[in-house]
């Protein structure tokens, strides 16, 4: 019987040592709050609790926009995007302007692999053109790394893709509704 249990001990140990246990990621979080599921009123509390800087805070509109220069180094503008019907987070953008500083999206990478570890992919040359890593993890969110090119301004995107399609779903619907509705009013002019 003792040398089952001291057998089990030194496997789970073992295991351990290897990485082999099991250890349930954790959630997607910002500014201590996980993202799944987060609501409007709960998400623009913890930003002004944290010195996030409102710009504009207005239910009519998908975004919030704020002011992060106080609360991260280089980023410029950041941007909340929610879904409208429930007023829950879809994605969020951290904007760092870049000026021909190629290194940039190598520093933006690199602070968000010091809190998450190694990106899932990653494709593209830092030195030149189109760069992305791109962070998965459970329940559809991820965070993704982008930088265009010529352009060398860097994005930080926090995404609940099944949100973000129900964000875009809306978004295209008004769309469509404002075309049809201009379209309307202008039916005699032609």
């Amino acid at each position: 019987m003792k040398r089952r249990i001291w057998s089990a001990i030194a496997c789970g140990a073992l295991m351990l040592a290897c990485g082999l246990a099991y250890a349930a990621p954790a959630p997607l979080t910002l500014f201590g709050i996980p993202l799944k599921g987060a609501t409007r009123a709960h998400l623009r509390e913890a930003l002004k609790s944290h010195g996030m800087i409102a710009k504009r805070e207005d239910d009519s509109y998908w975004v919030d926009l704020y002011d992060p220069s106080s609360v991260l180094d280089g980023a410029s503008e950041f941007q909340v995007g929610y879904v409208a019907a429930t007023h829950v987070f879809a994605d969020c953008k951290y904007t760092f302007q870049g000026s021909m500083d190629t290194q940039l999206v190598g520093k933006v990478i690199a602070l968000v692999q010091s809190k998450y570890g190694p990106p899932s992919t990653r494709t593209g040359d830092i030195n030149l053109g189109e760069v992305t890593a791109t962070w998965n993890f459970p329940s559809s969110m991820s965070i993704t790394v982008r930088r265009g090119w010529p352009d060398t301004t860097t994005y930080l995107y926090y995404i609940d893709a099944a949100e973000d399609r129900v964000m875009q779903t809306e978004v295209d619907a008004e769309k469509r509704r404002q075309l049809q509705q201009k379209a309307r009013a202008q039916n005699q002019a032609y």
